[in-house]
């Protein structure tokens, strides 16, 4: 082992280390992980732009655009007519919500890319928790491991899939088809829904997402009416001229005359009487309110922009299923949001979970790191290696464990990128099928249930929630072992070796 790949290994325990500790806001680790590689970058192989390249990676910008998709929906109403029939259907029952959560996403995310799923139902789940009492740490895990799942029952279901079965026509075998591998996608489905049933709603945490989140900063209000009195020296000056909007930190003053009422800001140039005789201003107070990060009255929904929002989801995952990528329709989309109305600038910047962002962008360079030092390709041959030694049944655990565990690392298609190179000469070498291989490192690649860190999904739900990083491993990591044994075992039996 060379000093960079020590380095490399060390940075990454580091990491682990931080997170599982929590005595930092995950979002400073991920970035702090990401200066030690800008600093280290000399030694690590890394350039500058590469240890920051986590900000401009396709990953980061789609999990951002897909915050504004959903904030696009949300503001116009249909989570609310969405969350009453899922209210409806769920009942009051934490074994019962989950179920419904888990029979809505899994579909969804069987046809369409599973990240836009999730970012879809998010704004549902909570309005779900909210109306019945229940936290939405107990919905987003479960929202997010069964949309991982379900998107490996189709072709299109997650882009790893598409990516595999590129890379796989790269090497000279035949692409996969829809459905080729449709029934083991579904018995992967069906054997992690009966563990997050049976096992895993039992292991997740009950938080209140506002317990972990800073508490805002109130803000208090006061509405006056100015009643004119006499003697006053204030009389035909300018707004901007008078100093008593300044005095007395008012942001905003209407004038009245007659009927007509005028708004304005502070440094109006209109005059403040027009009037010959003097008046003074006496402050009555007529109403107050505290205000909290939000009114207290939340402004009606654009129920009229409902059908155009839809639209424009629709347009966002049915091109993206026709072989667009999903970070090209999703950032199209987000224009339309703003442009046709259905969000308004100020609710786009309002709608990003920026920690999540910013956890997404300090990760990505850890990957980076591991495949410039040599560190990901020293993991890959040691599992082709040890694979000469084994029986043919073992090699399927051999990829689909080492991709399981470079997923939690370095995300679902770099692990993708790296593996089936591997694994096809190596299939060929011992005499095995090489798609079986494949199909075990794409199913792997879609199973990142013990870190936030490893798929979308779970980076989207990780602060919504009010999870800690060992959240996942606590509820996930006993999924990842679960399906360690039973994907290979069903590869072997359904599709053959």
């Amino acid at each position: 082992m060379t000093l960079d790949i020590a380095i490399a290994f060390a940075i990454l325990a580091g990491a682990f280390v931080l997170f599982v500790i929590d005595r930092f806001p995950v979002d400073f680790t991920a970035f702090s992980v990401m200066a030690t590689i800008l600093v280290l970058g000399p030694v690590l192989g890394v350039t500058p732009e590469e240890a920051i390249s986590g900000f401009s990676n396709p990953a980061t910008i789609t999990v951002l655009a897909m915050f504004i998709l959903s904030g696009g929906i949300r503001r116009t109403g249909a989570v609310d007519l969405l969350s009453q029939r899922m209210i409806t259907i769920a009942g009051h029952g934490p074994l019962r919500q989950q179920l419904t959560v888990q029979s809505i996403v899994a579909p969804v995310s069987a046809f369409i890319n599973n990240t836009a799923a999730v970012a879809i139902l998010i704004p549902s789940i909570m309005k779900l928790s909210q109306e019945t009492g229940r936290s939405p740490s107990k919905l987003l895990i479960p929202l997010s491991y069964t949309a991982q799942l379900a998107g490996v029952v189709t072709l299109i279901g997650t882009s790893t899939n598409i990516l595999a079965s590129q890379m796989m026509a790269q090497s000279g075998y035949n692409q996969f088809h829809m459905f080729e591998f449709a029934h083991i996608g579904l018995l992967v489905l069906l054997t992690g829904s009966i563990y997050m049933i049976t096992i895993g709603h039992r292991l997740l945490p009950d938080r209140n997402p506002s317990a972990t989140a800073v508490p805002p900063v109130q803000k208090v209000y006061h509405r006056v009416k100015l009643s004119p009195l006499s003697s006053s020296p204030l009389a035909g000056k300018r707004l901007v001229d008078s100093g008593f909007m300044r005095a007395l930190d008012i942001r905003r003053l209407e004038l009245q005359r007659s009927e007509e009422q005028i708004g304005y800001q502070p440094g109006g140039g209109e005059a403040l009487l027009l009037r010959r005789e003097p008046v003074t201003f006496a402050p009555v107070p007529i109403e107050h309110s505290v205000i909290q990060a939000r009114d207290t009255e939340p402004e009606p929904f654009r129920t009229r922009k409902i059908p155009i929002a839809l639209a424009i989801i629709a347009g966002v995952v049915g091109l993206a299923a026709f072989g667009q990528p999903i970070l090209v329709t999703a950032i199209a989309g987000c224009v339309l949001m703003v442009v046709t109305g259905c969000l308004r600038v100020d609710e786009l910047h309002e709608s990003i979970r920026w920690d999540v962002i910013f956890l997404l962008a300090g990760m990505i360079p850890v990957g980076v790191m591991l495949e410039r030092t040599g560190a990901a390709l020293l993991l890959a041959n040691l599992a082709s290696d040890s694979a000469t030694y084994v029986p043919p049944i073992a090699i399927l655990f051999i990829f689909y464990g080492l991709t399981m565990l470079m997923t939690e690392l370095i995300s679902n298609n770099a692990a993708v990128v790296l593996m089936v190179p591997v694994g096809v000469p190596a299939a060929i070498t011992l005499g095995v099928d090489p798609t079986a291989i494949v199909l075990a490192i794409m199913f792997a690649a879609s199973a990142s249930f013990a870190t936030p860190i490893g798929y979308q999904t779970n980076a989207m739900v990780y602060g919504i929630g009010g999870y800690k990083f060992t959240d996942f491993f606590k509820v996930g990591g006993g999924l990842n072992l679960l399906l360690l044994i039973a994907t290979p075992l069903y590869i072997y039996f359904l599709w053959g070796l």
